[in-house]
């Protein structure tokens, strides 16, 4: 038994048959199942950290599997049960809306208290275990296929400066790789919590859905489509649209507010608001980080 587990040809087959998380743990036995797991490419699709499809797909009916473990760990992520069935968003009210898989649960304001409420987190050992910049789930991908990540959003309908919404996006050559390979896990938690704890919030809501595109001759890959979005040369992308949302009048009056304590990175490199840093100033909810930039600003609210 101890020669036939030191084959790769069929250790591989045989920690195949493994649970995701079992196969995870695997690779502490020794250096060799170590070494087989992160080389074995059927090992690592397993794991998330390669897919098995291109997030560019040819129809829209394309199946999409969840990362299991991923979807236990952070249930804020992911669609809920009754949204999980891929489906048309308002088929009934027009046939060409965006195909659309269906909208995170739980709501936005209550994302964060319900990952502060999971296992991991009420447990302090496991917790900073968790929370490290180096675990291993921030290489795994949401899904397979692995989606992007496209437009962050920071709504700011619940303060004194009206419906302005500020809008933010990944840097580059963050982008490219986002857009080329599909996002993994540990850059889209970066992502969301810089922007949640920089526009102190109620939450987040991750969206997931199903981006039509068009392939051009000239480009090697599908850009965005002008016009009709269900045209039959179209290709479609799987893409996560991210939405946070200010719960209180004017957060820098708010002395209660204190940061998500879910940030693992500050992640000022990784985001970049679309807006320039003059627009952003003349709103009572500018962002930390701009803030830091802009240090002596006169602002009523600061007085």
């Amino acid at each position: 038994m101890h020669q036939i587990f030191l084959l790769p040809e069929l250790l591989g087959p045989i920690l195949s048959y493994l649970p995701q998380r079992d196969l995870l743990l695997a690779q502490r036995v020794n250096r060799t199942w170590n070494t087989l797991i992160t080389h074995n490419k059927t090992l690592q699709q397993k794991l998330f950290f390669e897919p098995t499809r291109s997030h560019f797909q040819s129809t829209k009916e394309f199946p999409v599997t969840f990362n299991p473990l991923l979807q236990e760990l952070f249930p804020a992520f992911y669609p809920d049960d009754e949204n999980r069935k891929l489906q048309d968003e308002d088929e009934d009210e027009d046939e060409d809306e965006d195909p659309c898989i269906g909208t995170s649960c739980p709501l936005s304001q209550n994302a964060p208290a319900v990952l502060r409420e999971q296992a991991w987190f009420v447990d302090e050992r496991t917790r900073q275990a968790v929370l490290r910049p180096e675990a291993s789930w921030r290489r795994m991908f949401p899904s397979d296929p692995p989606p992007r990540l496209g437009c962050i959003e920071m709504w700011l309908g619940g303060c004194c400066c009206g419906g302005n919404v500020i809008s933010a996006s990944l840097s580059t050559p963050f982008d490219g790789t986002n857009r080329e390979q599909g996002i993994r896990m540990g850059m889209l938690w970066d992502a969301v919590f810089f922007v949640v704890d920089d526009n102190p919030s109620g939450g987040f809501s991750v969206r997931w859905w199903r981006d039509p595109q068009v392939q051009d001759e000239d480009e090697k890959s599908p850009t965005p489509r002008e016009g009709s979005r269900t045209s039959p040369d179209s290709k479609y992308v799987l893409e996560l649209t991210v939405e946070a949302e200010c719960s209180w009048p004017c957060y820098n009056c708010d002395a209660q507010y204190s940061p998500s304590g879910l940030k693992i990175v500050d992640g000022e490199d990784l985001v970049v608001y679309r807006e320039d840093d003059a627009q952003l100033l003349e709103l009572e909810a500018t962002p930390l980080s701009v803030r830091r930039r802009n240090p002596g600003v006169d602002r009523p609210y600061d007085r």
